[in-house]
């Protein structure tokens, strides 16, 4: 059973498509000299496009790995957005500790989503990742705790990362840390797991693949990236406000992303 399994993983991982490193390692180094050639406002959008594409890569996680489309992406950045405010500015956390809960209190999240619909369809995945995203954007974050009177939660930047390009830089680093998680999670036997899962479910069970656990792990994943996403957003707006992770937000997010390729 074992070599069995070890086989038809070994088959997959041949059968997919290699990307060259070298060109997104030159557009990653051209970015990384941005920050040099432009100052104000051209600093902010740049850092907020990186914050969006840790976001995106919970999408690439869950969606492009797992093939589940799940609509409530936003929502965990929110989860993450607002763990992180509340931690920093009210209960004076370290800022990159308060990043960091932000991800570990949207885990569970994730984790409960994958168990509660690993026996569903693709549509009714998107059914109930849409309601709960919508679920929670009414009942939780319309509570005055996250609303302020329609303000949201202000956040100063620490002291060390105040600067336009030291932050910008920080943000890179982080999207590259999240983007090295995920492309590591791929070429791991977990991700070629996640690959025969999603291109037949069926027949993974029958190579002893556990779909339940793939499935709801990687849930996990994406929800505690989309966290981390979400707290860096909040921390480049300046502000943790419920109006930048709206449901159908996140639809468009996806909707940018496949249109992009969405692994």
């Amino acid at each position: 059973k074992g070599g069995t399994q070890a086989a038809v993983v070994t088959k997959h991982q041949a059968a997919r498509p290699t990307l060259s490193w070298r060109a997104p390692t030159v557009a990653f180094g051209a970015v990384c000299l941005l920050p040099l050639l432009v100052h104000g406002f051209w600093l902010g959008l740049i850092a907020q496009g990186v914050c969006f594409g840790i976001i995106f890569l919970s999408y690439t996680l869950v969606t492009g790995e797992g093939g589940m489309i799940w609509l409530c992406q936003s929502t965990f950045a929110g989860v993450g957005g607002f763990t992180m405010a509340i931690l920093a500015v009210d209960h004076g956390w370290p800022v990159p500790v308060a990043i960091v809960m932000g991800g570990l209190v949207a885990l569970p999240f994730g984790l409960l989503l994958g168990f509660l619909m690993i026996r569903m369809g693709d549509l009714y995945v998107a059914l109930v990742t849409l309601t709960f995203g919508l679920l929670f954007e009414t009942l939780v974050f319309s509570r005055q705790i996250f609303q302020n009177f329609g303000s949201g939660i202000n956040v100063t930047k620490p002291h060390l990362l105040a600067g336009d390009r030291i932050f910008t830089w920080f943000t890179l680093a982080v999207f590259v840390v999240v983007a090295l998680i995920t492309v590591n999670l791929r070429n791991s036997t977990t991700g070629l797991a996640l690959g025969a899962v999603r291109s037949s479910e069926m027949a993974a069970k029958t190579i002893g693949i556990s779909v339940l656990r793939t499935k709801v792990l990687l849930g996990g994943l994406a929800a505690f990236v989309a966290g981390i996403g979400g707290a860096m957003l909040a921390l480049s707006l300046g502000v943790a406000l419920s109006g930048n992770y709206e449901v159908l937000v996140g639809v468009i997010w996806l909707t940018v992303l496949v249109t992009q390729g969405i692994r």
